[in-house]
């Protein structure tokens, strides 16, 4: 059954927040009517069977939600970066209304320096509105065109910050969408969008730390994307370094701190740099919040660098191990919130993992569930390679018939698309011929043949890119010769 809004909010309560509630409801209005019915959900939630969204009146469940999020309001007020600028706004009125004029001068010169650190405008504006009618109250003396000239110059860097973000999004978007692409192409456009971003910051006196964080972070995102790694890790440092410096400012809340952290620990996880796991880790986890959404991003970012660790080092035994101990728990608790970008990753991950255990049918699982998300276009190419993997599960499996349809319908989809490159062609004629072959010296040597034909690919500057996302080399190499496929690609990895 779907759940409400009031049934989700329950779900994800903290106990310090179940207890807050109450506390704060007693201050309103029939407490105990209202604190009952919170009970009942609370309890109904422990029974599977029992339906939430009967309990209790369409009205009184309607009011009961606003005075949860009322609740969650006061208790987190002035604990997040965003919320502590509207905290100094109410504290304007209260010292306004009260006539004291000195005390909200000075909180006045405090907030607009902070301001103008944080790179937060609008809040800036606010403060000069502020000055603006004491000016006109003739309780401050300044010149009010230099106020006026200042309330420009605030709303010329709010136009420039908006530029620059919808910029970096846009560029942002088409790498996440494309990937490690292989056509030229695609390469041209998002360098089209990068000069685009790069124009939005030409104009120094315009300039943000904001924005070159942006710069930093698509010119390592597209690095990434171009293969070349020690670049794309170089430019991503650069970015962190310049979010770095709001957080030890305390100028940025944990949750955006984290976002940050986590798309770059995913950039170098998914290009397959190598991380130091443990040492980052521990640096994700020294980060607590009251918040879920920074829990999310902190489990995201752990199962990302840790499913990324687990491929790099072949270490299948342990991903198996991890999944029983960490993951099942986690996904359960934070999985269904996660971004459908972050799932589609994760999906795929795990999926290559199972295939290095051997464990087909689990590998084919997961990559059904990359292919059922709703928003699979954001990862066109994770999207098409988990129909190629799940064709190759399926030959491993013996599924020669299904196999048969199935690689019919994919090579029309990969052609409709225009997403059918060499690599592609090389795995399905192979598939298609060695099904098609009855001795077992001609299998031989049609893997052989196309082992040769893929390992070329790694001389072409965008072909190569296939060898990203599944070693496809090294599953050929299992098929010319007597070698696992976990031996095939540690010895693959030795010699690179």
């Amino acid at each position: 059954m779907k759940k409400d809004d009031l049934t989700l909010l329950l779900n994800r309560l903290s106990p310090s927040e179940k207890r807050f509630f109450r506390l704060f409801a007693d201050l309103y209005e029939r407490p105990k009517k209202y604190n009952t019915l919170f009970d009942k959900l609370l309890e109904s939630l422990d029974n599977p069977n029992s339906n939430k969204n009967t309990i209790g009146a369409p009205s009184m469940r309607h009011y009961l939600l606003n005075l949860l999020l009322k609740s969650l309001v006061v208790q987190y007020n002035g604990k997040s970066y965003y919320s502590s600028f509207q905290v100094l706004s109410d504290q304007f009125v209260v010292l306004y209304d009260k006539g004291m004029m000195s005390k909200l001068i000075s909180q006045l010169a405090k907030a607009k320096k902070r301001a103008i650190r944080a790179e937060s405008m609008l809040f800036y504006l606010d403060v000069i509105r502020w000055e603006k009618r004491l000016v006109s109250d003739g309780v401050l003396q300044r010149n009010i065109d230099d106020l006026v000239i200042e309330e420009q110059e605030a709303i010329d860097k709010i136009t420039q910050l908006n530029k620059q973000q919808n910029a970096a999004i846009k560029v942002s978007q088409k790498i996440k969408k494309l990937g490690k692409s292989r056509a030229k192409e695609d390469y041209l456009e998002i360098e089209k969008l990068i000069d685009e971003l790069k124009s939005k910051l030409k104009n120094g006196s315009a300039n943000t730390a904001r924005g070159l964080y942006y710069l930093n972070y698509i010119h390592g995102s597209y690095a990434y994307a171009c293969g070349k790694i020690e670049e794309g890790v170089e430019f991503l440092r650069k970015a962190l370094e310049v979010i770095d410096l709001y957080k030890e400012d305390s100028l940025i809340d944990t949750i955006e701190y984290l976002r940050v952290r986590h798309n770059y620990i995913f950039l170098l996880a998914i290009s397959g740099f190598e991380l130091d796991s443990k040492k980052e880790m521990k640096h994700l986890m020294q980060f607590q919040s009251s918040y879920d959404s920074a829990a999310i991003l902190q489990t995201e970012s752990v199962i990302v660098l840790s499913l990324s660790d687990f491929s790099s080092r072949t270490a299948y035994a342990e991903f198996e191990l991890f999944v029983k101990e960490y993951f099942d728990l986690k996904w359960k608790a934070y999985g269904s919130y996660m971004s459908s970008f972050s799932r589609i990753n994760i999906f795929y991950s795990i999926g290559n993992l199972y295939f290095g255990l051997g464990k087909f049918e689990e590998s084919v699982s997961w990559f059904d569930k990359l292919l059922s998300e709703p928003n699979t276009k954001q990862r066109k190419d994770m999207y098409n390679f988990s129909k190629v993997i799940s064709l190759i599960c399926h030959f491993e499996l013996g599924h020669s018939i299904y196999v048969h349809q199935v690689m019919s319908s994919l090579y029309k989809h990969l052609y409709r698309t225009k997403r059918l490159y060499k690599g592609e062609s090389i795995i399905i004629k192979f598939i298609k011929e060695f099904q098609n072959a009855s001795i077992k010296e001609l299998k031989q040597e049609i893997a052989k043949s196309a082992l040769l034909n893929i390992q070329r690919l790694r001389a072409d500057p965008y072909e190569k890119n296939i060898f990203h996302y599944f070693h496809f080399d090294s599953w050929l190499e299992t098929k010319s010769q007597k070698i696992s496929f976990e031996d095939a690609v540690k010895k693959k990895n030795a010699n690179i």
